[in-house]
Formats: C-alpha cells, structure tokens, sequence
C-alpha cells in the first residue's frame, strides 16, 4: 500500500514553499478534493473571482459526501444558473444516495430537459450508471439538450455511432458541416482517431479544438496525451504550456512533466513530480517516467526509491524492475541490479536492452560465461549494440 495522504495544509504548505513551486488553483482544488478537504476547497474556490459552474458542482458533492447538506446544495444552486444540468447530475446522484433513486432520475431529466447547456462525456456516463433507461434514451437526451443547434445534433449523433463501434460513421458525421469546427466534435474526432492508433492527427485535432476553447485543460490534456503516444514530448509540453496556468488540475501537471522529461532531462520536471507526489499516489507509468529522468539526472538514490514504492503496487511491473535494477547497478549492488534484471526479463523475455544491462552487471562482478551468454541473446534478438562487447569479450564462445 502506498503512504497515506497527508493533511491539505500540511501538503500546500510542502508543494508551495517558494513563489517558483506555487500550485495553480485548479491543481491545489483537486487536491483538496481528493484529501476530502471541504473547508479548504471552499476556501480555494471563494479566492476566485468567477469559479467555473463546475468547480461549485464538485465543491457541492464533496460537501454532501461530507455530510454537510445545507452548504452543498447552497454550492449546486449557485453552479445552476450557469450550469443547470452538471447541478441537476450532482443532486440526482445526492437524491439517490438518500434512498430515492425514483425521484433522482426525474428531477437529473426535468432539469436536463429544461437547460440548453450541454451535459459533457463524462456526465452522461453517470446520467446512465445504475439506471434503466431505454436503449436509445441516451442519444434523445443529448438532441433535445440543445435543439437550436445543429452541429450540437450532429455531435450527438456521432457519439451514438461511436458508442456502438462504428467510429467511421462517427468521424463521417463529424468531418461534415456544421460540426466541422467545433470544438467539442474536433476532441471527439481526436479521441477516435486516439484509439484508432493515429496519435499526431489526433494530437493536431484536440490542438484545434484548444484553439476554439483556449482555456479548456481537457483539450490541452487530449493533445499533449496524443504527442506523448506519437513520440514527441517537447510538443507535449509545449501544449500544456499554452494553456492558462490556473485552469491546470493534476492530471496536467503530470503531463507536463512527462513531456518535459521525454524531451530530455530535466530537473523542472522532477520539481514537479515532487510536490505531485505530495498530492496523490503517482500512477506506475508516472513513477517509471520521474525514475527515468532522475537515473538521466544522476539522482540514482532517488530513482532507487521512486522504483520501490512504485513496485510495491506494481511488483511485477518489468520496465520498473529494470530502471530499479540501472539504479543498483550504478550504485554498485551487483547482486541486486542482476536480480531486478532476471525478474523483469521473466515478464518481459524478448526485450534486448535488459539482456545488455544484466551483461554489463554480470561482466563488472566477475561473471564472464554469463555476460556473454546476455550479450548473444541480445544480439539475436536485433541489437547491435550487443556485437562489439561480443567480439572484444567473448571470443568462441
């Protein structure tokens, strides 16, 4: 299990230390969220002189779930004027949670049906959760949400079509009139071509999009993700860094520094792998980018321990098991980096770059027979790395 999160003061206090390290709003009020803070995420969104309708939503619901009805329903009514369905999703699922799922339903869809604001993605994934609606409810709801517009009604159409696996019909829809250049279908358009493996056209899409809605995070995010899967971090980076600082939560402070580190090493992105780590758990593929960038810094004692608590989660996670096992090896534990070594190549057999790591331990701790033997396999499995130390060391063998 990982540490427990420490108490919100204590870690604001931690990851703001100096003016360089201080958090952007959206992060310090995620964190709050997640420390299940109600007092300090109230006192992060009264600092704002216009919070977004669905800061108070998520303000609202963290209050309830705290048991604190009168200020989380004051919270929802002030998020309804500008966002009346996000507000009418948080008390249906409050309604619900007080035993009367018949009258959350009813009052989510009057309200819903009322309002001519969009509900997003992931609201209508809850909307559906747990309830009996109709097949085909869903994509009714989401047409008479905004009747006036037709690019809305296109969108609408496209989401059904994704839903039921048919993403070309989808991205038909959304590649035609009105729908074109709107934001909300270009983040769509990104996200199927995303999982259709095409990362630099869907990272090139949500970029469009973010240039509809310039201070939307979830479309910088999108296309950060999409650079980081096409293998150009610096374009991750530099799509984090466009946005407005304050609207980044602490999803987008990890992409950033991913992106940062992918690019080369950096000790900015390490800053902010620190005070995230403060803030919550980092994910395995977080902590394998953080304990790459340190090995890339130097920092193996760090990197050591980065690895450790990653795999305490993750035990048989192989690409933790080889960046712990470059940490021991430069710190001259032999023993231990060839152990790591043997435990990530029984996950991961035919990866070459491991077969040349264990060589190079083997070979520093006297054990020549079996440096050779992980430089030949290394050298059938395509790396050409793997024949200089073959022919300078291990001559007929």
């Amino acid at each position: 299990m990982r540490k427990p999160i420490l108490s919100f003061l204590c870690l604001i206090a931690l990851a703001a230390s100096s003016p360089a390290q201080t958090l952007p709003a959206r992060a310090r009020f995620e964190a709050a969220l997640l420390a299940d803070a109600p007092a300090e995420a109230l006192s992060i969104v009264q600092s704002l002189a216009r919070p977004a309708p669905e800061w108070l939503v998520e303000l609202g619901t963290l209050q309830l779930r705290a048991g604190l009805e009168h200020e989380g329903l004051a919270s929802l009514r002030a998020a309804e004027e500008a966002s009346r369905g996000s507000a009418a999703l948080a008390m249906a699922q409050h309604l619900a949670a007080q035993g009367a799922p018949e009258a959350a339903v009813a009052e989510w869809l009057e309200a819903h049906l009322r309002s001519r604001h969009r509900l997003t993605d992931h609201e209508l994934r809850q909307a559906f959760h747990g309830t009996a609606f109709r097949q085909g409810d869903r994509l009714e709801l989401c047409l008479r949400s905004v009747p006036a517009s037709r690019a809305h009604q296109a969108l609408c159409q496209a989401r059904e079509a994704w839903a039921q696996g048919r993403p070309e019909e989808a991205l038909e829809l959304l590649e035609q009139e009105p729908a074109r250049g709107h934001a909300p279908a270009l983040a769509l358009r990104a996200r199927i071509h995303a999982e259709l493996g095409q990362a630099q056209l869907a990272a090139e899409l949500a970029r469009e999009a973010g240039r509809e809605a310039p201070r939307e995070a979830a479309y910088a995010r999108q296309e950060a993700q999409a650079w980081l899967d096409a293998g150009k971090p610096e374009k991750a980076a530099e799509a984090l860094r466009r946005v407005p600082q304050d609207v980044l939560g602490l999803a987008e402070l990890a992409l950033l520094a991913q992106g940062l580190a992918a690019a080369k090493p950096d000790a900015e992105a390490e800053a902010l792998w620190k005070r995230l780590e403060l803030l919550r758990p980092l994910s395995a593929e977080e902590s394998l980018a953080r304990a790459e960038n340190l090995l890339a810094l130097g920092l193996n004692l760090e990197a050591l321990r980065v690895c450790s608590e990653a795999l305490r989660d993750s035990p048989n996670h192989p690409e933790l098991l080889l960046s712990r096992g470059k940490a021991f090896a430069r710190m001259g534990n032999l023993a231990q980096a060839q152990d790591d070594f043997s435990m990530s190549l029984d996950q991961w057999p035919r990866q070459s770059q491991t077969y040349m790591q264990r060589a190079q331990a083997r070979w520093d701790a006297g054990d020549s027979g079996g440096a050779c033997y992980d430089w030949r396999q290394a050298a059938r499995l395509g790396n050409p790395s793997a024949n200089h130390p073959l022919l300078q060391n291990c001559p007929g063998r």
